[in-house]
């Protein structure tokens, strides 16, 4: 066994066991901010667009992340569980710059907290129950629907895609280079149209995620035959309907819930470019009439 497949073999154990530690299963998609929490690390946000992520474990155990307003959410994602990976696979502090093109090669930590990252966030079981809950699989999805996957199992589009072909392999060359060819953009434009919100988070019938955040200004879609629980509206106002989805629109920050058959779904929205502890990123603003 070379080394590397080692180091690979180690982060991918200690993802799991962070997942059996509490008692998530691995079908289960997770939220890595709220799972860091549990774990006693403090997620912090900054106004520092060239940070990629940093992990310190002094005084306290903290991840610091860049505002929502200088990453897409799954990016955000990512860097906050392989900050985590760090800090479970006994790293010493770690700050990473933020990047265009992914490093040609990385040091070992590096590799081991990318591993840690997408086994937790994207092992096996939890990526082919998101295809079988939407009545697809990982070569016959719509773009519609990788882009509703990805955004459960908080990911980006091309991390999903990239880890369908060489993380799980189940899809071939042909079905990475054409899935490739389609970015989140384009999927938005063509669903909902040029003039929907930059961000849309489409939360189907299959939704399993523990919850739904965004900012103010960014957008959740519902199937239009089901409709938002009483709760949410005071959060949301309804921007368009189109091909069978009601799109509303985060207006104001604050924490309710979405029904999904019977199941109450956290909806969480924070204040654009929020900057703060994660604990603290929903509270309303006091400011907001």
């Amino acid at each position: 066994m070379t080394n590397r497949l080692a180091i690979a073999r180690e982060a991918m154990r200690a993802a799991f066991q962070v997942r059996r530690s509490l008692s998530i299963p691995r079908e289960a998609p997770v939220n890595p901010f709220d799972l860091s929490q549990s774990l006693g690390i403090d997620v912090w946000f900054m106004d520092t667009p060239s940070l990629e992520g940093m992990f310190t474990r002094s005084p306290d155990p903290r991840i610091i992340l860049p505002a929502w307003n200088h990453r897409p959410f799954g990016r955000l994602c990512f860097s906050c569980a392989h900050e985590l990976g760090h800090a479970q696979l006994e790293h010493g502090n770690r700050i990473d710059e933020y990047l265009d093109e992914p490093r040609a090669s990385k040091d070992p930590q590096e590799m081991a907290a990318d591993v840690f990252a997408s086994s937790l966030l994207m092992p096996r079981p939890a990526v082919l129950r998101a295809f079988e809950s939407r009545g697809t699989t990982p070569t016959t999805a719509s773009s519609l629907q990788l882009l509703t996957v990805a955004f459960e199992l908080a990911v980006g589009l091309e991390t999903l895609v990239k880890h369908l072909r060489w993380g799980l392999d189940v899809i071939d060359d042909s079905v990475l280079k054409r899935y490739l060819k389609v970015s989140p953009k384009q999927i938005r434009r063509e669903v909902f149209g040029a003039e929907s919100p930059a961000v849309i988070v489409p939360v189907d019938d299959g939704w399993r995620s523990p919850s739904v955040d965004l900012e103010v200004g960014q957008a959740v879609a519902r199937p239009s035959n089901r409709p938002l629980m009483e709760e949410a509206s005071p959060l949301l106002a309804r921007k368009l309907r189109v091909d069978g989805w009601n799109v509303y629109v985060a207006r104001r920050p604050g924490v309710a819930a979405i029904d999904m058959d019977g199941r109450r779904i956290p909806f969480r929205v924070a204040r654009t470019g929020y900057v703060g502890a994660w604990q603290n990123r929903f509270l309303e603003d006091p400011e907001a009439t």
